[in-house]
């Protein structure tokens, strides 16, 4: 499809444009991760990292969840789930 240059394109050139474009991506992220919920950063993410001895971004994805306003479904909630995860990275590295 062809370019139709509008007046909107010279108010979105240089750095105004470029933040724009940065808002424009981070707002889509934010929803694919709203859309997406607790299937991409939920406890089953959370939990293969660990598994995977991945302690410092399995413990991201649960903050990342907790940013958002996910639950995990449990008691203790994400706070919880990364307290664990702390636990055994400590007892890995002992």
């Amino acid at each position: 499809m062809p370019h139709v240059s509008t007046e909107h394109d010279s108010a979105t050139s240089g750095s105004s444009g470029r933040r724009y474009q940065m808002v424009l991506i981070v707002g889509v992220m934010v929803v694919f991760v709203f859309i997406i919920g607790s299937k991409m950063l939920g406890p089953d993410s959370a939990t293969l990292l660990t598994e995977w001895g991945d302690f410092d971004r399995s413990v991201w994805v649960c903050e990342l969840a907790l940013y958002f306003g996910l639950d995990d479904g449990t008691k203790a909630g994400f706070p919880g789930r990364i307290e664990r995860i702390r636990k055994k990275q400590a007892q890995s590295h002992a």
